[in-house]
């Protein structure tokens, strides 16, 4: 024989009762929202997200940022190995003072001068837009 459970509450006094709690839930105050909570339009959250995620623009200049000390990193290696070639190169023709790659070593430290103050621009720029985002959602919130 199979058991069955007791029914604890009428079903008349469950509906009542249920209806007792959804009514004090209602009556219940919601909390003060606060002041400074607000919310942002589309334009602005547009600028917050000009430094977060793939593809923002905060994230392409940290990639370029990277490349651009990839860069310089390479071009020291080539300059260093250049100059040991062009010196043993003009040991081996009894001319150790002589620099026959001179022009191609002057141009790669050229282009090392420039990879640095394109690192030195890049960070820069960096840092400057996260300075404006945050002023400008600063500044729009002050008023």
């Amino acid at each position: 024989m199979l058991h069955q459970p007791k029914r604890i509450l009428p079903t008349a006094l469950a509906a009542s009762l249920a209806l007792t709690v959804l009514a004090s839930f209602s009556e219940a105050k919601k909390p003060p929202e606060v002041a400074s909570a607000r919310r942002f339009d589309r334009e602005q959250f547009m600028v917050m997200n000009l430094n977060r995620g793939h593809g923002s623009s905060g994230y392409y200049l940290v990639t370029a940022l990277r490349i651009t000390k990839d860069v310089g990193s390479d071009l020291e290696k080539a300059a260093r190995q250049l100059e040991q070639v062009d010196k043993s190169y003009a040991r081996s023709r009894g001319k150790p003072d002589d620099r026959y790659l001179s022009t191609t070593s002057d141009k790669i430290n050229a282009a090392r001068k420039t990879a640095a103050e394109l690192e030195t621009k890049l960070r820069d720029a960096y840092q400057d837009l996260k300075a404006s985002i945050q002023q400008t959602l600063v500044l729009e919130g002050s008023r």
